[in-house]
Formats: structure tokens, C-alpha cells, sequence
């Protein structure tokens, strides 16, 4: 059968129905279930069951195989206009997860429904990009495309804000053209439609997707003083990621408002303005730019995090030194006078005994080892190795110059308590006295237009790991003394700490082989194998050195309060977007 004979037997099925029930009564292609299979019997439950059992119960189905009846009942129940909200989204995700042929169809249908409720109607596009996303299945983009031209505004609104998602994630630009102009078309309708509200969608979708050719368009909106406050704001978050020169007469138009949201707006774009002024070929202009940011410090965090994305451009080494700067400024601490240091093993009356590369001054417990920086990028599993044979080097920040029983042996001179071994799904005791907090000194070179200044720094060990979900160096706590396993050697049969065989000293994931572990809840989002989802934690490419750089470790004692579940958290908050893939 043809699908243009499909559509004509769907409308005329669709008129049957209406006629037989009344004119107000809702589409639906298929009759109740009666009764509803057993799987479902929490889902049909009514409204005395909890929405979270249901959501379970259906989660549950959406992992389990097709079946032909549950499919019947929950294609009936994604129509039903007085169910709630909630279940019928949760019922249509796990729809999803089955790839339905009828569903594209049923989704566009209740999208176009004018007696479906308006955030249903509009809900419909976020389901059609997740459909999209998921299979690359043409009908559910192009009814995607045809809802952000639609004169439903609630629709529209919301359909804008999904195409500008896929064709951000899609990178369109370069991957498909053809669908970039239409975007382009889209967008360029939405800022000149009559609703303030349409005109605002299509300036956060220009923004998401990050259309350069509706810059200019953008700042004539910002600029433009008959214009409401809120939207010349959105105009202005729109311009951020496109970080124009261009844009800065806007920004001075904005900052002269009366409405303070609207010049915060302003001021917030200028950094994004300065960004763009360090890749001109303006010597001049690019001082000017360099020290207007290093003016701004904090503020332009996130202007230098967009610049951080571009590594060719030329502006790119004074981006990296003018983030570090911040960080610096922000989390930097004052270096160790180690005249009171000395060799571990040694004798402190006799000057060059024992290992120079392990120094400890026991009154205070203080520890610094001789190591130097391995990566300048990467994803991270550890944090500090001992170099030599199965050092994991490749994935790791720092590498020690040292063998990992000398660091053993510097913990225990230094009265580090033992804190046990990893426990259940790798969680570790905090026991008194067994937190260790590690920091790093080494030479940062801080480059400007002006020319380069060297400078001895020390930083928290976390500086150097970046969170690349919270783009934000990692959370500082405490490191806890877990002291590796006791193994036998396989080479010399003798009892040997794994940590001599495998030279692991602080490990962001579990492992239970390292000297040291971290005690934060995302420990295990560091594992990087397979079946994860990209790195949870990278190398601070912002701060490190150069490969080779030399730096000392610096172990020293925890003295903080009992700390509380909130401080083992080092995740943000997932703000409300666009849908992300199933």
C-alpha cells in the first residue's frame, strides 16, 4: 500500500471516529485496552498509584522485547487528552524504544490536534528530535521542519528550539547543507515574525545552533530600543557564542538602558567581544583585548571557556593563559619555604643523604616529590603514577621520580593513617587523620601579546582535572590512604604492594591498587572504557605545563569538618533544554 493511500485511509478513519463520537472527541487509532495486560497493571492503575512506580514499571518494558499488546495500550494511552501529562510522555518514550512505523505519524498527528492541550501539541517536537536523533529517521526531522514553520505559536516556539538542538548536535553547517539553509530559513522567519514570542525563540535557536549569518540580525534587535527589555536580553545571550567584533555597538546601545537586567546582558556580551578581538590581526587591538579581559577576570570565564574550543585560532595561547589566570587567581596557594625539608631515609643533620626527590618535614606531615607533567590532554583515570614499566602514563596527570614504595614509606613517616580497603562499588572510609589533601608546584609561563613571564605557581592537584560536565576544574576534598593490595610478585614469589607492580599513587577511579583514592561520588564516571559515554574527567588543558615540565607534588594532612553527602557531589545540575538522546 502507498503512503499517500495510508494518509487517505488514516483521514477517512479519522472522520469515521469523529462522526461516531462527536465533534470534540480526540483521534485515537486504536481502542482501549480491556482489559490491560498485566505489565501494565501499575501504568492503567489510575490515579491512586504513584507516577513513580509507573515510570518504573515502564522503564522496565522499554528494555524489555516488543510486545504486540502492550504496544496496543500505550499507543491508546499517548491520545488520551485526560490522562496525565507526565504518564503519557514516560509511555511515548517507551514507545521510542521500540521504533514503531506508525509513530512519526501518530506524533505529527496529535502535534497538529487542536483539542490535544497546547504543551502536548508542542511537547510532540521534542519527541520528533529524540526520534530523529535516535533512528536518523527523515519523516520525524521533516515534521520537525514543517512545526517550526507552523502557525500553532506555542508549536512553533517549540519546535524552533528543537531544530536549533539537532542542527547544533549535527554540526549542519559542514554535515548537511541543505537542512543548514532551511534552519537558516526558519530562523530568519522567527526574528521577523509579529509575536515577540516567536521573535524570541528565534533568537535562542539562533544562539543554540549557532547561526553566524543572523548575527547581524541579531544586533539590530538588541540595538533596537522600541524592542521589549527580555528580548534584546535574549538577543544579546544570543550573540555570546558567535563572539563578534561586529557586535559591539549593540553592546554599548545595551549598556546605556535604563533596564539593569538588560545592561548585565550588555556587559556579560563585551567579554565575548573582547574574545573575538584576540584573533586580529591588530597587534594593537589584541593588547587592548588581552588586558581588557585580564581586567575582567572572573567575569570572562565563560567567554575564555568558548575560546578554549577553538585551538586554531589565534588568539588561542592568550585564551589559555587568561583562563589560567583565573584559576589561578582563584585557587592558587602560597608555595612551601622547604628550608625545614628534608631527604626521606636521610639524616635532617647531615645534608644530602638519603633520596632528594622525597622530601618531608614530619612535624607538619608534609611530603613534596619530584615528579614532572605527562599529558596536556586526554581523558583521565589517574591522577599521579610513578614513572617506569606499566606506569599508566596515558592517562594520568603527573609522574613521579620516584618508586611508589619511597611514597609509601614518606605516607607512613608522616603518620598518615591507613584508611582500609575500597569497599562495595569502590567507596572508601574517611577515617580521622587519613585525608590527604595534594596540591602542585611548577613554573607557569604566562603568554601575552606583550611576551611571555614566567612564574613559580602551586595549585590544588584538581586545578589540573577538568570536570567536562561542570566545565569546571574538579571538586577539591580530601584523598584517602587506601595503601594498595599485597599480592605475590609473579616474577619473584614474593608478598609485594600491587602499587610497585602497576605504579599507581592517586587514582580518580577506583581502584583498589592505588596508594591513594578519591572519595567522590562521580569516582566511577572516571572509567573511561567502552561502555562509557566520553571522559567525565580530562586534563585541565587550560593550566598544565608542557609535557616534560618539572613539578613537585605536595602531600599534606586533611584538617577540614566531618564532611557532609553534598560535598561528595561534583555534578551540576542538568538545565532544561533540549531533549537528549534516549
Amino acid at each position: 500500500m502507498t503512503r499517500a493511500r495510508v494518509h487517505l485511509l488514516t483521514a477517512w478513519t479519522l472522520a469515521l471516529g469523529l462522526a461516531a463520537a462527536g465533534e470534540d472527541a480526540v483521534y485515537c487509532p486504536v481502542a482501549k485496552p480491556d482489559p490491560a495486560p498485566e505489565v501494565l497493571k501499575l501504568t492503567f492503575g489510575g490515579p491512586e498509584v504513584k507516577f513513580s512506580e509507573q515510570q518504573q514499571e515502564l522503564r522496565a518494558l522499554a528494555n524489555s522485547p516488543h510486545d504486540p499488546k502492550v504496544e496496543r495500550a500505550l499507543r491508546w494511552m499517548i491520545h488520551q487528552v485526560d490522562l496525565p501529562f507526565e504518564l503519557r510522555d514516560e509511555a511515548l518514550m517507551t514507545l521510542g524504544n521500540w521504533r514503531m512505523a506508525w509513530m512519526v505519524e501518530d506524533v505529527a498527528g496529535m502535534m497538529e490536534e487542536p483539542r490535544q492541550p497546547e504543551k502536548w501539541r508542542a511537547n510532540m517536537t521534542r519527541h520528533l528530535a529524540m526520534f530523529h536523533m535516535t533512528y536518523l529517521d527523515d519523516d520525524s526531522y521533516k515534521a520537525l521542519e514543517k512545526a517550526a514553520a507552523s502557525n500553532d505559536l506555542p508549536v512553533r516556539i517549540k519546535a524552533l528550539e528543537n531544530v536549533a538542538f539537532v542542527c547544533s548536535e549535527y554540526r549542519f553547517e559542514r554535515t548537511n547543507p541543505e537542512r543548514y539553509q532551511k534552519v537558516l530559513s526558519l530562523v530568519g522567519l522567527a526574528l521577523e515574525h509579529a509575536d515577540e514570542g516567536v521573535v524570541t525563540a528565534g533568537c535562542k535557536a539562533a544562539g543554540t545552533a549557532e547561526l553566524a549569518p543572523k548575527a547581524a540580525d541579531l544586533e539590530k534587535l538588541a540595538a533596537d530600543e522600541k524592542r521589549g527589555a527580555p528580548l534584546r536580553i535574549e538577543a544579546l545571550l544570543a550573540l555570546r557564542p558567535l563572539a563578534r567584533v561586529e557586535s559591539l555597538p549593540a553592546v554599548e546601545a545595551c549598556a546605556k538602558a535604563a533596564d539593569e537586567t538588560l545592561k548585565q546582558a550588555a556587559e556579560d556580551l563585551r567579554s565575548y567581544v573582547f574574545l573575538a578581538q584576540l584573533s586580529s590581526n591588530d597587534k594593537a587591538l589584541q593588547a587592548q583585548a588581552y588586558a581588557d579581559l585580564a581586567g575582567l577576570g572572573a567575569k570572562a570565564r565563560n567567554a575564555l571557556l568558548r575560546g578554549m574550543r577553538f585551538p586554531e585560532h589565534a588568539g588561542y595561547p592568550y585564551v589559555r593563559s587568561l583562563l589560567a589566570k583565573v584559576m589561578i587567581a582563584e585557587q592558587g596557594m602560597a608555595l612551601l619555604d622547604r628550608a625545614d625539608f628534608w631527604n626521606l631515609g636521610g639524616d635532617r643533620k647531615k645534608p644530602g643523604t638519603g633520596n632528594p626527590k622525597v622530601q618531608v618535614q614530619q612535624d607538619k606531615r608534609l611530603i613534596a616529590i619530584e615528579g614532572e607533567c605527562v599529558l596536556e590532554a586526554g581523558p583521565l583515570e589517574y591522577a599521579v603514577v610513578c614513572k617506569g614499566e606499566n606506569a599508566k602514563l596515558h592517562e594520568t596527570v603527573l609522574g613521579l621520580n620516584t618508586d611508589p614504595m619511597q611514597v609509601t614509606y614518606a605516607l607512613l613517616a608522616c603518620n598518615y593513617t591507613y584508611a582500609g580497603e575500597l569497599g562495595e562499588a569502590g567507596k572508601v572510609n574517611l577515617p580521622k587523620g587519613a585525608g590527604v589533601m595534594l596540591s602542585v608546584e611548577y613554573e607557569w609561563t604566562e603568554v601575552a601579546p606583550q611576551g611571555e613571564k614566567t612564574q613559580w605557581v602551586r595549585v590544588p592537584l584538581e586545578t589540573m582535572i577538568w570536570n567536562s560536565h561542570t566545565l569546571a576544574p574538579m571538586r577539591r576534598v580530601p584523598w584517602v590512604f587506601t595503601g594498595s593490595k599485597m599480592v605475590k610478585d609473579p616474577n619473584t614469589g614474593k608478598d609485594v604492594l600491587m602499587v610497585v607492580l602497576e605504579r599507581s599513587i592517586v587514582a580518580i577511579m577506583p581502584d583498589e591498587n592505588a596508594l591513594l583514592n578519591n572519595i567522590l561520588d562521580e569516582a566511577e564516571r572516571a572509567n573511561v572504557g567502552q561502555e562509557r559515554a566520553g571522559a567525565f574527567y580530562e586534563v585541565n588543558r587550560a593550566i598544565v605545563p608542557k609535557k616534560g615540565a618539572f613539578c613537585r607534588l605536595i602531600f599534606e594532612p586533611w584538617s577540614g569538618e566531618k564532611l557532609k553527602p553534598e560535598d561528595l557531589k561534583d555534578t551540576a545540575e542538568a538545565p532544561e533544554q533540549a531533549p537528549e538522546r534516549p
